[in-house]
């Protein structure tokens, strides 16, 4: 079972299916470190989205649903990826970028990733393969960023750690499969005032 949404942070705030749900302190604590407004608003957008998402797999109200992250590495509360509290068969991801946010809940593996299309092509972000497929393409920023929330949505779903590392070329383009998991990736219109589009993938089991 999986439940997935992408929206705009807007519509979040909007939603009367997350009345009542809240941040937590740690959730709070990390949402008042941004320094921009914007970083803010889409950080708790997305962490409330996620939310939704697991409310609807298990079927709860979203104000139940209590988000937990915790670093692997350093044992620190507020950062790592997120898990629901007295879930433990419950996966979850979210991702945020100014004006969209994305969640998935799944009860198998799962990433999600959404980003604005990028502004430059790190070169170590991509395969050779992948590289010489994007020096082909008509607009290659917009090429590169639909690699790009493949791979990162991989990662956050537990395939690898480096997302560069992580070839997601077909001979048709960017795959829609990849390590048993399933791709699907959307694209958003931009927002009024000028934001620029975005495009996300979905990783799952």
């Amino acid at each position: 079972m999986i439940g997935v949404r992408f929206a705009s942070v807007g519509e979040v705030a909007a939603d009367p299916r997350l009345s009542g749900a809240e941040l937590t302190d740690a959730e709070r604590a990390r949402h008042d470190r941004l320094r921009f407004a914007a970083d803010r608003d889409a950080y708790a957008a997305a962490h409330l989205l996620v939310r939704a998402c697991a409310a609807e797999v298990l079927g709860v109200p979203a104000h139940r649903v209590r988000l937990e992250q915790r670093c692997p590495r350093c044992g620190e509360a507020g950062h790592g990826r997120p898990s629901v509290a007295g879930e433990p068969g419950l996966y979850v991801s979210l991702s945020h970028t100014r004006g969209y946010v994305a969640a998935v809940a799944a009860t198998a593996p799962c990433g999600i990733d959404v980003e604005t299309v990028a502004a430059s092509i790190p070169r170590a972000a991509v395969t050779p393969p992948e590289q010489r497929w994007l020096d082909a393409q008509p607009d290659p920023l917009r090429a590169f960023t639909r690699l790009w929330v493949r791979k990162e949505a991989l990662v956050k779903a537990g395939v690898r750690d480096e997302p560069g590392s992580i070839e997601v070329l077909v001979a048709s383009g960017p795959a829609d499969r990849h390590a048993g998991f399933g791709l699907r990736e959307w694209a958003a219109a931009p927002l009024a005032g000028g934001s620029p589009p975005a495009l996300g993938c979905v990783a799952s089991a």
